[in-house]
Protein backbone atom coordinates (compact mmCIF):
# COMPACT_ATOMS: atom_id res chain seq x y z
CA UNK A 1 0.00 0.00 0.00
CA UNK A 2 2.84 2.37 0.72
CA UNK A 3 4.22 1.73 -2.75
CA UNK A 4 0.90 2.61 -4.38
CA UNK A 5 0.69 5.94 -2.54
CA UNK A 6 4.20 7.02 -3.59
CA UNK A 7 3.50 6.02 -7.21
CA UNK A 8 0.32 8.07 -7.21
CA UNK A 9 2.25 11.08 -5.92
CA UNK A 10 4.82 10.70 -8.71
CA UNK A 11 2.12 10.38 -11.37
CA UNK A 12 0.33 13.41 -10.00
CA UNK A 13 3.61 15.34 -10.10
CA UNK A 14 4.10 14.57 -13.77
CA UNK A 15 0.50 15.33 -14.64
CA UNK A 16 0.68 18.43 -12.52
CA UNK A 17 3.28 20.04 -14.81
CA UNK A 18 2.00 23.29 -16.13
CA UNK A 19 2.62 24.54 -19.67
CA UNK A 20 4.73 27.49 -18.44
CA UNK A 21 7.07 25.21 -16.48
CA UNK A 22 7.66 22.91 -19.46
CA UNK A 23 8.29 25.90 -21.75
CA UNK A 24 10.89 27.22 -19.31
CA UNK A 25 12.58 23.81 -19.17
CA UNK A 26 12.65 23.55 -22.98
CA UNK A 27 14.09 27.08 -23.22
CA UNK A 28 16.90 26.19 -20.82
CA UNK A 29 17.75 23.00 -22.76
CA UNK A 30 17.77 24.89 -26.11
CA UNK A 31 19.98 27.63 -24.64
CA UNK A 32 22.47 25.03 -23.38
CA UNK A 33 22.53 23.28 -26.78
CA UNK A 34 23.10 26.58 -28.60
CA UNK A 35 25.91 27.41 -26.20
CA UNK A 36 27.62 24.04 -26.77
CA UNK A 37 27.31 24.34 -30.57
CA UNK A 38 28.73 27.89 -30.50
CA UNK A 39 31.62 26.77 -28.30
CA UNK A 40 32.48 23.88 -30.69
CA UNK A 41 32.36 26.17 -33.74
CA UNK A 42 34.52 28.84 -32.09
CA UNK A 43 37.05 26.22 -30.97
CA UNK A 44 37.34 24.92 -34.55
CA UNK A 45 37.71 28.45 -35.94
CA UNK A 46 40.37 29.29 -33.35
CA UNK A 47 42.27 26.11 -34.20
CA UNK A 48 42.26 27.09 -37.90
CA UNK A 49 43.43 30.62 -37.17
CA UNK A 50 46.42 29.52 -35.08
CA UNK A 51 49.51 29.64 -37.25
CA UNK A 52 51.34 26.35 -37.39
CA UNK A 53 54.46 25.36 -39.26
CA UNK A 54 54.71 21.65 -39.86
CA UNK A 55 56.56 19.55 -42.41
CA UNK A 56 55.79 15.94 -43.17
CA UNK A 57 58.16 13.63 -45.00
CA UNK A 58 57.88 10.31 -46.75
CA UNK A 59 60.82 8.14 -47.81
CA UNK A 60 60.89 5.33 -50.32
CA UNK A 61 63.92 3.23 -51.18
CA UNK A 62 64.35 0.59 -53.81
CA UNK A 63 67.27 -1.03 -55.52
CA UNK A 64 68.01 0.20 -59.03
CA UNK A 65 68.97 -3.31 -60.10
CA UNK A 66 66.83 -5.87 -58.20
CA UNK A 67 68.77 -8.79 -56.74
CA UNK A 68 67.06 -11.40 -58.92
CA UNK A 69 68.12 -9.48 -62.05
CA UNK A 70 71.61 -8.51 -60.88
CA UNK A 71 72.74 -12.15 -60.97
CA UNK A 72 72.24 -12.05 -64.72
CA UNK A 73 74.23 -8.82 -65.01
CA UNK A 74 77.34 -9.57 -62.95
CA UNK A 75 79.45 -7.43 -65.24
CA UNK A 76 77.12 -4.42 -64.86
CA UNK A 77 78.90 -1.61 -63.04
CA UNK A 78 77.42 1.74 -62.13
CA UNK A 79 79.77 4.62 -61.29
CA UNK A 80 79.36 8.03 -59.74
CA UNK A 81 82.27 10.46 -60.02
CA UNK A 82 84.68 7.59 -60.84
CA UNK A 83 83.52 5.61 -57.81
CA UNK A 84 81.69 2.31 -58.25
CA UNK A 85 78.29 1.89 -56.62
CA UNK A 86 78.18 -1.80 -55.61
CA UNK A 87 74.40 -1.99 -54.95
CA UNK A 88 72.87 1.27 -56.24
CA UNK A 89 69.67 2.30 -54.48
CA UNK A 90 67.22 5.05 -55.40
CA UNK A 91 65.93 7.06 -52.44
CA UNK A 92 62.88 9.29 -52.99
CA UNK A 93 62.06 11.90 -50.38
CA UNK A 94 58.76 13.82 -50.37
CA UNK A 95 58.60 16.84 -48.06
CA UNK A 96 55.15 18.43 -47.68
CA UNK A 97 54.16 21.57 -45.80
CA UNK A 98 51.08 20.39 -43.86
CA UNK A 99 50.90 23.57 -41.78
CA UNK A 100 48.75 26.57 -42.60
CA UNK A 101 51.49 29.15 -43.31
CA UNK A 102 54.56 29.25 -45.56
CA UNK A 103 57.85 28.03 -44.09
CA UNK A 104 61.11 29.86 -44.79
CA UNK A 105 64.52 28.11 -44.79
CA UNK A 106 63.79 24.98 -42.73
CA UNK A 107 67.03 23.21 -41.80
CA UNK A 108 66.79 19.80 -43.49
CA UNK A 109 69.68 17.35 -43.66
CA UNK A 110 69.47 13.70 -44.57
CA UNK A 111 72.22 11.51 -43.14
CA UNK A 112 72.99 7.86 -43.70
CA UNK A 113 74.45 5.74 -40.90
CA UNK A 114 77.61 3.75 -41.46
CA UNK A 115 79.45 3.73 -44.73
CA UNK A 116 76.44 4.27 -47.00
CA UNK A 117 77.16 7.12 -49.38
CA UNK A 118 74.36 9.48 -50.37
CA UNK A 119 74.49 11.29 -53.70
CA UNK A 120 72.11 14.12 -54.56
CA UNK A 121 70.08 13.46 -57.69
CA UNK A 122 67.46 16.02 -58.60
CA UNK A 123 64.20 17.66 -57.51
CA UNK A 124 61.15 16.63 -59.54
CA UNK A 125 58.47 19.01 -60.78
CA UNK A 126 59.89 22.26 -59.41
CA UNK A 127 57.15 24.94 -59.51
CA UNK A 128 57.71 27.96 -61.73
CA UNK A 129 59.77 30.56 -59.88
CA UNK A 130 61.24 28.04 -57.41
CA UNK A 131 64.19 26.90 -59.56
CA UNK A 132 66.60 28.99 -57.46
CA UNK A 133 64.73 28.43 -54.16
CA UNK A 134 64.94 24.62 -53.96
CA UNK A 135 68.19 22.66 -54.27
CA UNK A 136 70.13 19.62 -53.05
CA UNK A 137 73.69 19.86 -51.78
CA UNK A 138 76.12 17.17 -50.70
CA UNK A 139 77.88 18.36 -47.54
CA UNK A 140 79.68 15.09 -46.72
CA UNK A 141 79.89 11.56 -48.13
CA UNK A 142 77.00 10.44 -45.88
CA UNK A 143 75.12 13.77 -45.62
CA UNK A 144 73.04 15.82 -48.04
CA UNK A 145 71.30 19.09 -47.32
CA UNK A 146 67.88 19.89 -48.78
CA UNK A 147 67.76 23.66 -49.29
CA UNK A 148 64.22 25.01 -49.28
CA UNK A 149 64.12 28.79 -49.28
CA UNK A 150 60.30 28.86 -49.22
CA UNK A 151 57.52 26.26 -49.22
CA UNK A 152 53.80 27.12 -49.17
CA UNK A 153 51.08 25.18 -47.34
CA UNK A 154 50.17 22.09 -49.33
CA UNK A 155 53.31 22.23 -51.51
CA UNK A 156 55.44 19.09 -51.86
CA UNK A 157 59.12 18.91 -52.72
CA UNK A 158 60.09 15.59 -54.35
CA UNK A 159 63.82 14.93 -54.08
CA UNK A 160 65.69 11.97 -55.54
CA UNK A 161 68.99 10.65 -54.17
CA UNK A 162 71.26 7.74 -55.02
CA UNK A 163 72.84 5.49 -52.40
CA UNK A 164 75.84 3.25 -53.06
CA UNK A 165 74.22 0.37 -51.14
CA UNK A 166 71.01 -0.51 -49.35
CA UNK A 167 71.33 1.04 -45.88
CA UNK A 168 71.22 -1.06 -42.72
CA UNK A 169 68.97 1.52 -41.00
CA UNK A 170 66.64 4.34 -41.96
CA UNK A 171 68.10 7.73 -42.84
CA UNK A 172 68.40 10.35 -40.10
CA UNK A 173 66.91 13.83 -40.37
Amino acid sequence: MIIMISLRKKVRGIQGFEFGESLTLISIIVAILIGVVCWILSAKQTKKSIQKQKLQYEIRMHSIVPSRISKNYKSLEIYYDQEILPEPVLLTLNITNIGNIAIEDPPIEIEMDGATYIIPGHIEDIPVGYEDKWSLERTDAEICQVNIEHINPGQTLKAVFFLDEYPRSSPNF
